[in-house]
């Protein structure tokens, strides 16, 4: 009989909401423009200041190219606001996105990284087991952007840890990490569900701390 196995996934609008300008150094040719941190989970407003910009001046924020709205720039030449991400389109788990506020006369842009909660998955929905190989993508484990070590531990249809295999180190601002190609299991599974439990611990606990994700993976005969 072949042996087959099929995976079970894992698991509007910006707005500018307030503006100001707080006592700062006059307006400058080279306004800078920062985010309050560099990692957002989808649904978190985004906080930027910028200082720089000419002062009193109506100015205009897009993010990617779109336009969402404008506000004024304080007397001193600074401003403090926040939008309101939207959605990541369905199958992406984090995106880079591109602020930018032009005053008309000048502008400046800085980058964030918008992302779904800990999440991850491999690039493959169905094969044989002893043959299947595909990147395994994790994405959402370290909001404040440090570096950590990430493992899959392989928890049989019983309920036992079978195997743990290290996947690497997250980057990026967010946590991520995605693989090279690599064997989905490092070993022949018997029938079942499989649970593939990814989280940043070298030894397996059912209740792990920090950030966790669980593939469900179904080992049948047919």
């Amino acid at each position: 009989m072949a042996t087959c196995l099929i995976v079970r996934g894992v698991a509007t609008a910006l707005a500018i909401l307030a503006a100001s300008g707080a006592s700062a150094a006059p307006a400058t040719a080279s306004p800078v423009l920062r985010t309050s941190r560099g990692c957002y989970m989808v649904g978190q407003s985004v906080r930027f200041t910028g200082s720089g910009f000419a002062p009193m001046r109506r100015y205009d924020v897009t993010v990617d190219g779109v336009d969402f709205g404008q506000a004024s720039v304080g007397s001193t030449g600074r401003l403090a606001a926040h939008v309101v991400p939207g959605g990541l389109p369905a199958g992406v788990p984090q995106s880079v996105e591109q602020l930018e506020v032009s005053d008309g006369s000048a502008q400046a842009s800085t980058s964030f990284t918008l992302t779904r909660a800990a999440g991850a998955r491999f690039l493959a929905s169905r094969g044989t087991p002893s043959t299947l190989s595909a990147p395994f993508q994790v994405w959402g484990f370290s909001p404040s952007g440090s570096s950590l070590r990430v493992f899959v531990h392989y928890v049989s249809p019983s309920g036992s840890s079978e195997r743990t295999v290290g996947l690497g180190r997250t980057g990026g601002q967010c946590g991520y990490l995605q693989t090279a190609r690599m064997r989905v299991f490092p070993f022949t599974p018997s029938t079942g569900t499989w649970t593939l439990q990814v989280d940043s611990h070298s030894g397996y606990s059912r209740h792990p701390s920090g950030p966790v994700a669980r593939i469900y993976v179904t080992i049948s005969h047919g």
